[in-house]
């Protein structure tokens, strides 16, 4: 049977004013993770600026109204998700990058295993 390799990206909501976010940012917790999966493709979403605000017409906006689509109440929030697949694992929070790497193994396991039950 040929291996699945699912088409993932992981997504960080984050603000400019939220501390939890920044010491992530300070860790290069996503740029390291990044480094060892490259084809999981990384998207940063900064939902407020510094003051903590969304200012209309921004992009701060923009994906301030992302976050909500994807009922985002915790910043920093990270969703690995999967292409047509849906959310794997949300971390809300800051998290390490050992409980990023857990997360993720675990989450490949179990999605793997789902590919394998019939519709």
């Amino acid at each position: 049977m040929p291996e699945i390799a699912p088409e993932l990206r992981l997504l960080k909501f984050a603000g400019e004013s939220c501390s939890a976010c920044v010491a992530m940012d300070r860790a290069q917790t996503l740029e390291k993770f990044a480094s060892k999966h490259p084809g999981v493709r990384i998207v940063k979403l900064l939902v407020n600026d510094k003051d903590g605000e969304s200012p209309a017409g921004t992009e701060y906006e923009k994906n301030y109204k992302i976050s909500d689509a994807y009922g985002v109440e915790v910043l920093p929030t990270l969703i690995l998700e999967v292409k047509n697949g849906g959310e794997l694992v949300r971390f809300e929070g800051a998290c390490s990058l050992k409980e990023l790497e857990v997360a993720f193994d675990e989450s490949i396991v179990t999605w793997k295993a789902s590919q394998q039950i019939p519709w």
